[in-house]
Parts: C-alpha cells; sequence; structure tokens
C-alpha cells in the first residue's frame, strides 16, 4: 500500500505555533468528530485522539505535512483501499463544507467552541460574543455588530449560519417574571 494522503492546502501566513486549529476525525476510529489540535500536529496525532479502533490502519496516515484547519482525518480500515478511503474522505470534506447542511446555531446559547467553526470567527471573537450576551441577549442576527470586531462583512459571511431562537418569548418571560414580583 502507499502513503493516504492527509493534507491539503498549506497556509503560509499566520502560523504561530501553540495555535489550535479544527480538524474532523472520521474512519475507523471510536470517537469520530471536530477536534482541536495544535496547529503543527500530525495526522496521527488528531487519529489518536478519536480513539481508533483494532482494525485502524494509522500507518497509512500522512506523516509528513502538519494538519490543516477544517480538514478531514479519515483512518482506513483493515482491508480498505487506499482509493476507497482518500474517495470518503473527499466526500466527508464536501459535505462538511456544505452551508446547506449546517444547521444555524442560536447565538443566545452556542458555545465558543460552536461560534469558532463559523467562518471568520477566532476564539477572541467568539468569547467577545459570549460575553456580549451575558450583558444582553441578543434580539436578532443583527445585534451582532455591538460586539467589538463584528463588522458588517464579517456579520454577512456568517448571517446564514447563525440565528436568534425565540427572542420574543424569552423577553415576555423576564418582563412576567418582574411583573409578578
Amino acid at each position: 500500500g502507499g502513503t493516504l494522503y492527509m493534507g491539503g492546502a498549506r497556509c503560509l501566513s499566520g502560523r504561530v505555533p501553540g495555535d489550535l486549529v479544527t480538524v474532523y476525525v472520521a474512519g475507523a476510529v471510536g470517537a469520530p468528530g471536530a477536534y482541536r489540535v495544535r496547529r503543527e500536529s500530525r495526522a496521527a496525532n488528531a487519529a489518536f485522539r478519536a480513539s481508533p479502533r483494532a482494525d485502524a490502519q494509522m500507518e497509512y496516515l500522512d506523516g509528513s505535512l502538519p494538519v490543516v484547519a477544517g480538514e478531514v482525518v479519515y483512518v482506513p480500515a483493515r482491508g480498505e483501499t487506499v482509493a476507497a478511503a482518500e474517495l470518503k474522505r473527499e466526500t466527508l470534506l464536501k459535505k462538511l463544507r456544505e452551508p446547506a447542511q449546517l444547521v444555524p446555531i442560536d447565538l443566545n446559547s452556542a458555545s465558543v467552541e460552536e461560534l469558532t467553526a463559523l467562518p471568520g470567527i477566532g476564539e477572541k471573537l467568539a468569547e467577545a460574543i459570549v460575553l456580549e450576551r451575558t450583558r444582553a441577549p441578543f434580539a436578532n442576527v443583527d445585534a451582532l455588530r455591538r460586539v467589538p470586531g463584528m463588522g458588517a462583512k464579517k456579520l454577512d459571511r456568517i448571517r446564514d449560519y447563525v440565528m436568534v431562537e425565540d427572542f420574543k418569548l424569552q423577553t415576555s418571560n423576564i418582563q412576567t417574571n418582574q411583573k409578578s414580583k
């Protein structure tokens, strides 16, 4: 067998050692899903975090290139051809990148990790969004503009991926509770 290519386009700018990137691990692993790993990590590091099964062919993972944010690390099972594994990896990568597959997340309950999965939202901005909503819940998606660092272009980029659920219900409950005191 050959080496299963697990790389992608490498980003040469902003490579600060210690930065974390999110990759998706699938295939012959016990806990498939998204994992945050150091930018300089190799595919096998991410795969080990996902608990490889006994039939996992770890030797097929490319150990020469660091992982890339948003990439899929696919661990082939014993008996699975490299071509079949690569096809599954590519299919999963396309599925993960299709906006139609994403369910919009609620700005008033999303975690920092969920927010950092949005295009153009880093950890600092995600933390700022969470902090801002503790001051006052977001009434609508446009209310994100009150978060420092959230410009019109960035908001337009994530608009299809976010929502504000039942804000009227939340505010009416607050008003009702205040009246009854």
